[in-house]
């Protein structure tokens, strides 16, 4: 009785995984609906939609402290118009008072369109900081965003983490209490 059960339990776990009564697709589908196959093509998923923005990134020299860095970023879209870019930083990185935090950008939303920016910043220290770019606009209608956060490494050192509580050695373990400080007040009688 527990084998049928098991056997029943695993052939409708398998069948959940499947893709239902959709069949692959096959060259012949592909052939048939060009969408797909310039979808393909293009490299663009076809099981999981993406939005037509694409941002790519390159840095001009190496990070170092308290020297400028420029990071060329390179924003192309399709079918996207309205659309603006928003730069902010995360860690001990500044953008230069020469570079916007906001740039207005070409999108027509017919044509497709690639752009080009130089962004300028100064990392205070050794570390890892961020610059994140959000690229707003819309698409069919629709407003949309693409956001990508740019790592940038100064040196050799890590992120700097912000601590969460107090570390606690012992000769055996060692433990961080959780940020939240509590008081225990004894009851009357103790």
């Amino acid at each position: 009785m527990n084998k049928w059960i098991l056997i029943a339990l695993a052939a409708g776990t398998l069948t959940a995984c499947g893709r239902g009564d959709q069949p692959a697709l096959t060259a012949a589908d592909m052939a048939e609906k060009p969408e797909i196959q310039a979808a393909t093509i293009a490299g663009d998923s076809i099981g999981k939609p993406t939005l037509p923005i694409k941002v790519d990134y390159t840095y001009a020299q190496t990070p170092t402290v308290g020297e400028p860095l420029t990071v060329q970023l390179r924003v192309e879209s399709r079918d996207i118009s309205a659309m603006t870019m928003n730069l902010s930083t995360r860690g001990e990185v500044a953008l230069s008072k020469s570079t916007p935090a906001s740039i207005a950008m070409k999108g027509n939303g017919v044509t497709p369109s690639a752009e080009t920016h130089d962004i300028v910043m100064t990392p205070a220290v050794e570390g890892r900081s961020y610059l994140n770019v959000v690229v707003n606009g819309t698409y069919i209608g629709e407003p949309v965003t693409k956001a990508v956060s740019i790592p940038i490494q100064v040196g050799s050192g890590g992120p700097s983490l912000s601590s969460n509580g107090a570390v606690i050695a012992t000769d055996v373990e060692v433990l961080t209490s959780m940020p939240a400080q509590q008081t225990v007040e004894p009851a009357d009688g103790e």
